[in-house]
């Protein structure tokens, strides 16, 4: 007992020590705040806002034939279909979702406000036509293909207090298995044509019935033209013949009879890009990837087996290696290529004019039409718009 009592009295000294310690930590005053500071006029301005990018402005050609545009779509011009008095495009889907088709009436082609009836379709226009000028059963009508369900969609204008409204009059039943690429409207029956395997060129009735199917047997279908006065149609596809189509009517009634071949224009080495008639079916271009144009006198006697006449082949030079579209007009062929168009001679090939920047997109379609005495070709890109070209006149 006595030696604990000394061990207590001998360690109480270290204890008291530590008890103080920590009682002294716990009462420790805390440290002085940072001072504040006093607020002072900010030394730069404010970082502006960020300004949206300027809209680029459209691109107008400088070339003496340019005439004017037909603009205000909101995406690329899928296709495009003209015939007196009427224009009719469609637009696709990408770019800005645009989507919708418009007729034009009373088409003056030097009136670059001319005004159209619109309306947006479901899906995406990837082809159109319109009917002929003064059809009385379908007056200002248009079919359109639709990329997404393959289809065909028959518009019809009608009247309303409001004014003119494009209404869809019915959905064809009967598709293709791609992408239709192009189409045709008559008084007596509607064609489409789509691309790739697909090479079934498909005749309708415009209750949607189908009248006749003729296969191009060709691999893959590129484009399909029919001739201004609904008498031969061919396919450029992917081999190097163009394999021509008279179409054929009844005597009575004007209503479709059949397809029958009658003709090939041949020669080309590889596959063909373009091909088109003029407007009386008596001359037709074929562009190929081999490099050359050809051009066709067609108004022969193939009933008893005589041969399409070559007048042109003509071997293009590294500024247009390929005519990837063409046309045909009275006294002028066009040739393009990327956004470049060159005009040229239709019997000699002479280069009339060429137009270096005519797009800024890939030219994709051009026509010849004429109005009011002059003649004249559209051509549509990528770029959201239908350029008009003055064609001269023939001496």
């Amino acid at each position: 007992m006595e030696l604990l009592t000394q061990i207590l009295f001998t360690c109480l000294p270290f204890i008291m020590t530590i008890i103080i310690l920590y009682l002294r930590s716990l009462h420790k005053a805390p440290e002085p705040a940072a001072p504040i500071p006093e607020a002072t006029e900010p030394t730069h301005s404010a970082a502006p806002k960020e300004k949206k990018p300027a809209k680029a402005k459209p691109h107008t050609p400088t070339h003496p034939l340019y005439v004017s545009c037909v603009k205000g779509f909101l995406s690329a011009v899928a296709d495009f279909d003209v015939k007196p008095g009427l224009l009719a495009a469609c637009c696709t889907v990408r770019d800005r979702q645009d989507g919708r088709i418009r007729v034009y009436q009373g088409v003056n082609l030097r009136d670059p406000e001319m005004k159209y009836v619109q309306v947006k379709m479901e899906g995406e226009p990837s082809a159109i036509a319109v009917s002929p000028t003064g059809y009385s059963l379908l007056s200002e009508a248009v079919v359109v293909g639709n990329a997404v369900d393959k289809r065909l969609y028959l518009f019809v204008m009608q009247s309303k207090p409001q004014g003119k409204t494009l209404v869809l009059n019915h959905r064809f039943e009967g598709k293709h298995f791609h992408s239709i690429k192009s189409l045709a409207m008559t008084e007596a029956f509607i064609v489409s044509c789509a691309e790739e395997e697909d090479t079934e060129v498909v005749f309708w009735s415009y209750d949607g019935t189908i009248l006749h199917k003729y296969d191009t047997n060709q691999i893959k279908n590129r484009v399909m033209t029919v001739s201004a006065n609904f008498k031969l149609l061919t396919v450029a596809a992917w081999l190097s013949d163009a394999r021509v189509v008279e179409i054929q009517y009844e005597k009575n009634s004007g209503s479709f009879k059949g397809a029958k071949p009658v003709m090939a224009l041949k020669g080309h080495t590889q596959g063909l890009t373009g091909v088109a008639f003029d407007e009386a079916a008596a001359y037709a271009v074929t562009s190929s990837k081999d490099g050359t144009v050809r051009v066709w006198r067609t108004d022969v006697r193939y009933e008893v087996n005589e041969d399409p006449k070559l007048l042109q082949n003509l071997v293009l030079g590294p500024d247009m290696q390929t005519a990837e579209a063409v046309a045909i007009g009275s006294s002028a062929l066009a040739l393009a290529c990327k956004g470049v168009l060159e005009l040229r001679e239709k019997l000699t090939g002479k280069i009339i004019a060429r137009v270096e920047d005519a797009h800024t997109g890939d030219i994709a379609k051009m026509r010849f039409i004429r109005e009011r005495e002059e003649e004249f070709l559209l051509t549509v890109a990528t770029d959201a718009k239908i350029n008009i070209w003055h064609v001269p006149s023939s001496s």
